[in-house]
């Protein structure tokens, strides 16, 4: 299915031209349906412009629906019904009208065009049919519904694009629909502060298929939150069950994020899933700007619980991985030239951190373990082989505080042997007893360097 902003049931005499038609006024770009033309060959998709109309390129199949947005046949379904070959401007085609209900409240809109580099990014895709992501964005409101966006390229507005409970945004797959940060406005260095070029922030919100790129300086790609002012009062404080599939995430500022996950809020955000999302950072170590593929929590509360990631990899960022208020489920998560470490235990949580089932190389360090004890919380890393440790130190892990379980885990550096350090955690420490190392690996004569 297609969608079209206005639809006309009587012949238009005059292909160009913004007057009105389908009752409503069409802005330039805005996509019209013909379905009574005297010359039947026009029947089909228009742009509106102010001179001479355009064919909508798309491909147009026996059986392909179009949905009407606006004007007096908003909410109707019209199907194409001419079979065999077709050639636009030359072949007669006929649309039947297939549904006189409007479109329940889970609509969904389509945003088919990419925008040229001469737009004026007021929002996203200005002047692309039905609207612009922007229109598409005010057409949607509150209601549950979806954003498909087409392969090419949508720029975000300064504020960026945030999803509300039950809203989904879609690329065309792969890596065709790119969702440029490029206007976003540039964040502060703390983060609180750091504006996001796409946010989830209601509950069962979704985004899937997407390229994010161009993220401004102190910015965050992807963001999963809860924000207050979207929900009423008295309103459970929590963001759930949202999803973020096949993201990826690339061209970040100084001190970006590619995926913040309740990194802005001390409200709650909970059974939030990530499915293949990778970015690619500025690769500090050779020069490049510092970034940080995933942060969870924002150190101000343990608010972030049940994360759950599933593949995806970090590459060229400062660190990949920083737990700093939250609890995260990872399986499958790759890491190659992390400046500062491939995973940072920064700061408290509730519930547990188990990070396992991958592959590092190239990396400063492998694990840097700085939580305070807390209880109901279990810290596990495991199954990992990491290649080519960049440090001259040897210290591939460092733990300095906290309960962490280490199992299954092969070291090698690439300038120095690698081992395992707690030092400065003497055996009267409080966190001396929540440790536990096993069926590691290290190509160092003494893997474990303690002063207990």
């Amino acid at each position: 299915m297609i969608q079209v902003r206005l639809a006309s049931t009587v012949n238009v005499a005059s292909l160009s031209g913004l007057g009105a038609v389908g009752g409503g006024t069409p802005d330039a770009g805005d996509p019209i349906l013909l379905t009574a033309q005297a010359d039947t060959s026009q029947n089909g998709p228009w742009l509106a412009q102010s001179g001479s109309w355009r064919h909508m390129p798309a491909y147009y199949p026996y059986g392909e629906t179009i949905e009407v947005a606006d004007g007096t046949h908003a909410g109707r379904t019209f199907r194409q019904t001419t079979k065999g070959t077709i050639v636009r401007g030359t072949t007669a085609l006929t649309y039947d009208l297939t549904s006189t209900t409007a479109p329940p409240s889970d609509v969904a809109f389509y945003v088919s065009i990419d925008t040229s580099a001469s737009d004026a990014h007021s929002g996203l895709s200005p002047g692309a049919p039905f609207a612009t992501l922007a229109r598409a964005f005010t057409a949607l409101g509150s209601k549950a519904g979806t954003i498909h966006l087409g392969a090419g390229l949508h720029y975000a507005p300064p504020d960026g694009l945030v999803l509300q409970t039950k809203q989904s945004i879609k690329g065309a797959g792969g890596m065709a629909s790119q969702l440029m940060g490029i206007n976003v406005t540039p964040g502060l260095a703390d983060d609180e502060s750091r504006t996001a070029v796409l946010t989830l922030a209601g509950s069962r919100s979704e985004a899937r298929d997407l390229w994010i790129t161009r993220v401004p300086t102190n910015c965050c790609g992807l963001r999963v939150t809860h924000a207050a002012e979207l929900h009423p009062p008295g309103s459970f404080p929590s963001n759930e069950d949202s999803i973020v599939t096949n993201i990826f995430v690339d061209n970040l500022g100084a001190n970006a994020v590619a995926f913040g996950i309740g990194d802005n809020t001390s409200r709650d955000v909970s059974n939030v899933i990530l499915t293949q999302c990778t970015s690619v950072g500025n690769f500090e170590e050779f020069g490049g700007a510092p970034s940080v593929h995933m942060r969870v929590g924002s150190g101000a509360s343990a608010n972030v619980l049940d994360i759950l990631n599933i593949g995806g990899t970090s590459a060229g960022n400062t660190y990949g991985v920083i737990i700093n208020g939250g609890s995260l489920i990872s399986t499958g998560l790759n890491f190659s030239y992390s400046a500062g470490a491939d995973i940072w235990l920064r700061g408290a949580s509730v519930g547990p951190i188990c990070i396992s089932g991958g592959r590092g190389e190239n990396s400063m360090r492998f694990l840097i373990s700085a939580l305070a004890y807390q209880t109901c919380r279990a810290t596990k890393v495991a199954d990992y082989t990491l290649a080519a440790i960049h440090n001259t130190d040897g210290r591939a892990v460092i733990r300095s505080a906290g309960p962490l379980v280490l199992d299954n885990i092969s070291l090698n550096g690439l300038y120095c042997p690698q081992f395992i350090s707690t030092e400065g955690i003497t055996v009267d420490s409080a966190y001396s007893t929540f440790a536990a190392i096993q069926n590691c690996t290290t190509d160092h004569p003494h893997p474990l360097r303690s002063s207990w």
